[in-house]
């Protein structure tokens, strides 16, 4: 039996059965690479419905969940509120559809003053999550995020290994770790109207790394103006000098990431928008 679901899984019983009413209608949204995810209005209350779309991503739901409520109440980032269900041993996720619209669909409208207060914003978000003491952290929320990457890459089988090298000699070094989301990209961003960020989502890739991964992952779909302005105020936030060399070569890894990725997404799942 499966335990992650496809397109052609009967969500309007399976959200029938969690709202308990039949007044409700849903939209597929088309770019959730990881899940199908589903936004949902039940009674002028609107939700979203992530629901995993192989088996490495259905391991992955309950990790979400927890570190995203975590974030919220130990860090005050604001995150979802995510609840877990389960349907036929398969598990996924419920919240309630935070108001905004991600960076992504932004972006390209904001004015280069825009675009340096949400990055301000953004390396204030970063300086808060590495700045949080790990030995505070449970160790249910110490997931490793090399290991986790291992695992995920296995999905696909296009990947430069000797490019992830560079990668898994960084973080061998437990005294350089830190606590990372390790995927805040312009769509995992969301910001109201008046251009503040309002929540970072999806938690899947969340653990400890060093802080280059956080660093690179945004570089992907934002420009120099946003990019310069949120290395500079991270730099003086942390009082870190930030090392370009090691800050350039995670970018191109996580370019490479992306790349074999969405060439996986392109040949498995359809009904993704890329």
């Amino acid at each position: 039996m499966l335990d992650y679901f496809t397109t052609n899984d009967n969500f309007n019983l399976i959200l029938s059965n969690v709202f308990n009413d039949k007044d409700f209608s849903f939209n597929i949204i088309p770019t959730g690479w990881t899940n199908i995810v589903l936004d949902v209005n039940c009674k002028n209350e609107n939700y979203i419905c992530k629901f995993p779309r192989n088996s490495f991503w259905a391991q992955q739901i309950q990790k979400d969940c927890n570190i995203s409520n975590f974030v919220r109440e130990k860090m005050n980032i604001h995150s979802p509120n995510m609840k877990i269900y389960k349907i036929d041993n398969k598990c996924f996720s419920i919240h309630k559809k935070i108001s905004g619209k991600s960076l992504a669909e932004k972006f390209k409208y904001l004015s280069n003053q825009e675009k340096e207060k949400i990055a301000e914003q953004l390396a204030n978000i970063f300086y808060k999550m590495h700045s949080y003491n790990v030995k505070n952290i449970d160790e249910k929320y110490k997931y490793n995020y090399v290991s986790f990457l291992k695992q995920m890459i296995k999905i696909a089988n296009n990947y430069d290994m000797k490019l992830f090298e560079s990668l898994f000699n960084d973080n061998n070094n437990k005294n350089n770790l830190v606590f990372a989301h390790n995927d805040i990209n312009v769509g995992n961003i969301i910001i109201n109207d008046d251009n503040n960020i309002v929540a970072i989502i999806d938690y899947a890739f969340a653990g400890l790394a060093d802080i280059y991964t956080d660093l690179s992952v945004i570089s992907c779909r934002t420009d120099d103006v946003f990019y310069n302005k949120l290395i500079n105020e991270y730099s003086n936030l942390s009082n870190i000098t930030i090392n370009k060399d090691k800050l350039n070569n995670r970018i191109k890894l996580r370019q490479h990431l992306e790349d074999v990725y969405i060439e996986y997404i392109k040949n498995n799942c359809f009904d993704i928008k890329i």
